[in-house]
């Protein structure tokens, strides 16, 4: 999608930034113009990231925006799936588990849930420490750059 049809959906950004240099070589973007455009959507922020003006990547924390069976933000994770404790990375409770409907747990890199979908697209889901997903991106791992 181009940035013209999502400023025709959504209106003029409340926010544009140029961020250089993000892109590192050996990326299939590197040395390209990575824009991002924040939006003011339903209670919430749609962050899309532009490069050459099409969308690589959306980030929104708006609870208005969910899959069907209710994974979005503001959503709690159960219980017994593994979060990070604290700054130094200890991930709890014990016995936690890892994986929880196709995505799995990354807490050394990220604090995040993490779920690729054939290497052409990644689902992010950052969460609070309370267990409420704060906000959720998807886009090309080539621009989302889980490990950097």
């Amino acid at each position: 999608m181009h940035r013209v049809e999502v400023e025709r959906r959504y209106g003029k950004p409340a926010r544009d930034k140029v961020v250089s240099g993000t892109l590192p070589v050996g990326t299939r973007y590197h040395g390209e113009t990575l824009v991002r455009a924040v939006y003011r959507v339903h209670g919430g922020i749609l962050e899309v990231e532009y490069v050459n003006r099409d969308v690589k990547s959306v980030r929104t924390t708006s609870a208005y925006y969910r899959t069907a069976d209710g994974i979005g933000p503001a959503a709690h994770l159960p219980r017994d799936l593994c979060i990070r404790l604290d700054e130094v990375g200890h991930v709890g409770p014990p016995a936690c588990r890892n994986a929880w409907r196709g995505f799995d747990f990354d807490g050394e890199c990220l604090d995040a849930w993490l779920a690729s979908h054939r290497a052409r697209a990644m689902t992010v889901l950052y969460v609070h420490r309370g267990r409420r997903i704060e906000s959720v991106r998807i886009g090309d791992p080539a621009v989302i750059l889980p490990s950097f």
